[in-house]
């Protein structure tokens, strides 16, 4: 998500990315795929704190999102569930489906490799063992999200087409790349600009942040 990074950055956010463990110079963790990569979500909101609590980078600590596109916007809802409060809005572009077993159907079980074998050797197919998918899924939790919540998917999506949005044989191509937005707006709209506060050594710049995963 450069672009989308530098938008932000031009317009006087901070703008963070997290690089994932396993990815990058971050340190790897062979559990990552039998754990349907909850540790991404817990990477995630430690990038959170560790902003909030870093003194190089004056952020506005209530005024911090999150932005995930598609596997980021799964890891994104999960932090949110595991940890309310933590920021003030979030907002999920083509993300993968909020049922676990939808998601790996979609991703893994076709292509027969040692992630997808992991997997099933830990907790089985999602049709052998429906209770544990559903529970391993966001979708269950999502009442418990207490931020706003904007979800951006395209109608026509060939890497995570969500069911509601699949077209009928034939649409016209002129369709395709049309938006549809569903907003969620539960306690309060992320407010955009940036605050001026006074620190121990003057007055001092602080931005509103977006994490993108």
């Amino acid at each position: 998500m450069t672009r989308e990074r530098g938008v932000f950055a031009s317009r006087g956010y901070v703008a963070l990315h997290v690089d994932y463990r396993g990815h990058a110079e971050s340190t790897d963790d062979p559990r990552s795929d039998r754990d349907l990569r909850l540790g991404y979500s817990a990477d995630v909101i430690a990038a959170v704190k560790a902003l909030r609590a870093s003194p190089d980078v004056p952020v506005d600590d209530d005024r911090i999102a999150l932005m995930g596109r598609s596997m980021g916007g799964g890891v994104v809802m999960k932090a949110l569930i595991a940890s309310p409060g933590l920021v003030q809005a979030a907002s999920l572009w083509a993300s993968v489906s909020s049922l676990e077993g939808e998601t790996f159907d979609h991703f893994i079980r076709r292509d027969d490799d040692s992630r997808g074998a992991a997997i099933v050797t830990a907790h089985g197919l999602p049709e052998d063992e429906p209770d544990f998918w559903a529970a391993a899924s966001a979708r269950p939790y999502l009442s418990t999200i207490t931020e706003p919540v904007l979800i951006v998917h395209g109608r026509v999506d060939d890497t995570c087409p969500p069911r509601w949005a699949r077209p009928p044989p034939g649409r016209h191509a002129a369709s395709r790349g049309r938006l549809d937005a569903r907003v969620v707006r539960r306690r309060a709209r992320l407010r955009t600009g940036v605050r001026r506060r006074d620190g121990p050594h003057g007055p001092l710049l602080r931005r509103p942040a977006v994490i993108s995963s």
